[in-house]
């Protein structure tokens, strides 16, 4: 469902063609982790294709993506995760990562997490959207969110961040985060629309130096700076946000 299509024409087909072998086997029908993904420069992950037809854009297990260089993620279609997969907390998770780019081309990428059937159904499935861990130079933006069981985005240990043009659909429960957002330094996030019923980003502590502005928050609980520990508010400096 990963398909790998060279930006520089230094980069050999037969490279390319080993990457791609290498991405099917991550979205196997048991859940993966990917630790080595190949740092070639301008590298564009293709999300999905290459799939059969009966598949329908149906994800079933969680993907994780370790340690990656300068590579992006292009989501052009719908994904729906499937409300009893084996997502281990998240749909998608790219961690170590430095220089990546999620973006739909076309408008038209979507991740839904299929929430309200697997709340009703009591699966259990409890899938993150997208989480990003210990990453710097992120931009994500041109794709829609809709309806996570849990959190729809996670920066955890983010820095250098730009993040803009995303739609965030959630469901009218709590516990149903449009983003949380953990900067380390550097964030920028802007012209994110937000429909939920609990925060429409939460800027957890600690962060510093984050601007977030024209934010659209429909129905939600607002947004919110740092949290509450046994030792009082945690630190959270340098942040702006504005609607």
């Amino acid at each position: 469902m990963f398909k790998i299509m060279a930006l520089l024409p230094m980069v050999k087909q037969t490279l390319a063609q080993l990457f791609r072998r290498l991405l099917h086997h991550v979205l196997s029908k048991t859940a993966q982790q990917y630790t080595t993904l190949p740092e070639v420069n301008l590298v564009s992950l293709l999300y999905p294709n290459e799939r059969s037809s009966s598949d329908n854009g149906t994800v079933a297990t969680g993907v994780t993506l370790n340690a990656g260089k300068s590579f992006a993620i292009q989501i052009d279609e719908l994904i729906t995760l499937t409300p009893d997969g084996s997502f281990g907390g998240n749909a998608l998770v790219i961690k170590n990562a430095y220089d990546v780019e999620i973006f739909s081309n076309n408008g038209m990428g979507a991740i839904n997490g299929q929430g309200y059937i697997a709340r009703k159904t009591s699966s259990g499935q409890n899938a993150r959207l997208v989480r990003l861990v210990n990453s710097s130079y992120v931009s994500i933006h041109d794709i829609l969110l809709v309806d996570s069981p849990t959190f729809h985005v996670v920066f955890d240990r983010v820095s250098n961040l730009h993040a803009f043009q995303i739609t965030i659909r959630g469901p009218d429960i709590g516990g149903t985060d449009g983003i949380d957002l953990g900067c380390t330094h550097n964030c920028y996030l802007h012209h994110i629309q937000v429909t939920n019923r609990d925060e429409c980003i939460s800027v957890k502590s600690p962060s510093q130096s984050v601007l977030v502005e024209d934010m659209f928050c429909n129905h939600s609980g607002g947004m919110s700076i740092g949290f509450l520990t046994a030792d009082g508010m945690s630190p959270v400096s340098s942040t702006k946000l504005s609607g």
